[in-house]
């Protein structure tokens, strides 16, 4: 998300080992080099979550235990699959 650009958390990305895959605002002077293809992937995962969450049982989390929240999610995932 564009909303997380900045040289800080870039630098802790990098300092925990990892690749920041962040796309960069477009006000931004100096543009950072990232991944295209693997934010494409991350979107798509994004958006899964977006969908699960349409499901208010979910996204509400008025499951208590985490077996059943883990049920629930599996549920929602399924019909986001099927595209209920």
């Amino acid at each position: 998300d564009a909303g997380y650009d900045s040289d800080d958390i870039r630098s802790c990305v990098m300092q925990q080992g990892a690749t920041a895959v962040i796309a960069y605002r477009k006000n931004r002077v100096k543009v950072p080099e990232f991944d295209k293809d693997i934010y494409k992937e991350r979107h798509k995962v994004e958006n899964l979550f977006q969908k699960i969450k349409r499901y208010r049982r979910v996204a509400m989390r008025f499951e208590k235990l985490q077996t059943t929240f883990a049920a629930m999610v599996a549920i929602a995932s399924i019909l986001v699959w099927i595209k209920f």
